[in-house]
């Protein structure tokens, strides 16, 4: 069985957040900017497998936005 799924997050730094987070496309998770949005797509064979998917990558794009925030503040 194949599960798909997909994330929208917004943001103001899409372009720049989605290349801090291109070393994950991995064919298994493709990110993608679409105007001021962060476009996730994850598959997988498992839940279990999509489930660890999405949680590495939540935590990678908080770390990528806190990081993007922090860079923006002293500029």
């Amino acid at each position: 069985m194949k599960i798909t799924g997909t994330i929208i997050s917004k943001t103001d730094s899409a372009e720049t957040i989605v290349q801090a987070l291109s070393p994950d496309n991995l064919g298994y998770m493709e990110c993608t900017a679409e105007e001021n949005t962060v476009k996730a797509s994850v598959s997988g064979e498992s839940l279990k497998t999509v489930l660890a998917t999405v949680d590495d990558y939540l935590m990678n794009l908080s770390v990528a936005c806190k990081m993007n925030d922090a860079c923006s503040k002293q500029q």
